[in-house]
């Protein structure tokens, strides 16, 4: 199958859709860092009603233009997938409400195994231990160069990295700066993350948790910001950040800055 240079496979039920965007690009990629864990969902979620090879097939689609539009010759030092094993710091981390309480009684898709041991054996996926994909990825990424470094997920987390994000399923790049991955992520101490049950403040959505950061620029001004939104409960918003921050090497536990 061939995909144009700025296609992207977008899998939405049991179909494969093409969209295109004439996003820009960084000028050097050294290094890519690919969400296995949405590949997995994505690929059997539309293959649910076929076969396993079709999922494979699938996966198979998806790296290959994953690799066309980020890095030219990927190997073991520049290409990276990652996928959430067992295990994960944030269960003991969350007071206010479950860390993924949410999630208890999803179902996973037909294939789901199957695709991550495919991505295991056939595209050199490495599997977390204690922690989530999301950390290990933010980890790989402080490791090396970040202006010349990709992230590709279509998860918006990762906007807290600052590094290149590519969206494979519209098929553009983002550029993090350390200015607003800083700033995004107390954005989301605001808001919370309802899909991995993070309460934030009642009401406030991406709009008003701008409104109420103002015109902060250092962490320090961001931080108190948070807190006075928070009506001064410092534990609460210490324990949003922790469980919301990507870990920047292993076994990191995130702390709030001193005011």
């Amino acid at each position: 199958m061939t995909v144009s240079s700025y296609s992207c496979l977008l899998l939405v039920g049991q179909s494969i859709r093409l969209i295109c965007s004439m996003a820009d690009k960084p000028k050097r990629i050294t290094k890519v860092i690919i969400d296995g864990d949405v590949l997995v969902y994505r690929a059997a979620f539309a293959t649910q009603d076929k076969p396993p090879e079709e999922a494979e097939n699938v996966i198979n689609q998806l790296m290959d233009y994953v690799i066309g539009q980020t890095i030219m010759f990927p190997h073991g030092d520049n290409f990276f997938v990652w996928l959430t094993g067992v295990g994960n710091f944030r269960y003991d981390l969350a007071k206010t409400q479950e860390y993924k309480g949410n999630r208890r009684d999803n179902v996973k898709p037909a294939h789901y195994q199957h695709i991550r041991e495919y991505l295991q054996t056939e595209w050199g996926a490495q599997v977390t231990e204690g922690c989530e994909a999301d950390d290990a990825i933010s980890i790989e990424a402080y490791k090396g160069n970040l202006e010349s470094t990709v992230i590709v997920s279509v998860d918006k987390d990762f906007d807290t990295v600052p590094c290149w994000r590519f969206d494979f399923s519209k098929g553009v790049f983002i550029e993090n700066t350390p200015e607003s991955a800083l700033r995004f992520f107390y954005e989301q101490v605001l808001t919370g993350d309802r899909v991995d049950a993070i309460p934030g403040i009642h009401g406030v959505g991406p709009k008003k948790a701008q409104k109420l950061l103002g015109d902060a620029t250092t962490e320090e001004e961001l931080f108190k910001r948070c807190l006075d939104a928070y009506e001064g409960d410092y534990e609460r918003v210490v324990e949003n950040g922790r469980l919301l921050h990507l870990q920047q090497w292993e076994g990191e536990l995130w702390e709030p800055p001193k005011l």
